[in-house]
């Protein structure tokens, strides 16, 4: 059975200057082809195997909504790694904590959550990897230190640096159907969040079931995606959208 990420490749090739991901900046809509969105998760994917990330290591993603958390998602699983997608409203002691519970070996993050993720790993051996661009409105690690005098965290790591290595010889990890390509944590309103395990067959067969018997033609209205760490308990949808032609688009918090 493919894996999602393998059908993600199928409508790259297909499609690969059709756009993929669009969010809404201040002044413009910033866009990403298939063709970009595959470089860029490919880029990550080759990063954390030449790391030594072995397959089924839990990476964690604390961010916002942006092109480059959909990237990193799936640069995770094209590694052959767990994605484990935490809710941005966590505090640092509940994201310490679950990233303890996942086992996490690696947390992603933009910089708006770059104080809340340095704080969090602080009694954990895990690197921090910084998915926004500098210039994206939020304050700099530097400028943050400087400002509450806490130290720096050194084990990070910035997506522009990965990016720019490129994707060289990677090649998608293959996984097995019972794998795990996601572990999933519940918002805790009543209780502790508890983590669900998501295998690649969990995700192709919802897949299936989302596809059959749906038809549409390509480049119609994009699907909006309201909070990423959501979106992707809903991938069967994206990948509707995705097997079509059509992109998501990307709703700011």
């Amino acid at each position: 059975m493919a894996t999602f990420y393998e059908l993600f490749c199928e409508g790259a090739k297909r499609w690969p200057d059709n756009v993929a991901l669009e969010i809404q900046r201040r002044d413009r809509v910033e866009s990403n082809t298939y063709a970009e969105l595959r470089l860029m998760a490919e880029s990550i994917g080759r990063w954390l195997t030449d790391g030594g990330f072995k397959q089924g290591t839990r990476v964690a993603i604390l961010a916002d909504n942006h092109p480059r958390w959909i990237a990193s998602y799936l640069g995770i699983i094209a590694a052959g790694c767990t994605a484990v997608p935490l809710d941005t409203a966590f505090h640092a002691d509940q994201v310490a904590k679950l990233l303890q519970d996942s086992g996490s070996s690696l947390l992603f993050c933009d910089r708006k959550h770059a104080s809340v993720s340095e704080q969090s790993i602080r009694e954990l051996d895990i690197g921090i990897v910084i998915i926004d661009k500098n210039d994206e409105g939020h304050a700099t690690a530097e400028s943050r230190s400087a400002q509450t005098g806490e130290a720096l965290v050194s084990t990070q790591v910035s997506l522009e640096t990965i990016f720019a290595a490129g994707v060289g010889n990677f090649t998608p990890t293959a996984c097995s159907d019972d794998s795990i390509a996601s572990l999933l944590y519940t918002s805790g309103t009543t209780a502790d969040p508890k983590g669900v395990m998501l295998t690649h067959a969990n995700l192709m067969g919802e897949v299936r079931a989302v596809l059959a018997g749906r038809t549409s033609a390509p480049k119609t209205p994009c699907w909006a995606c309201s909070r990423c760490f959501m979106c992707c308990r809903k991938w069967p949808t994206c990948y509707c959208r995705w097997s079509r032609a059509r992109g998501l688009f990307i709703l700011k918090p």
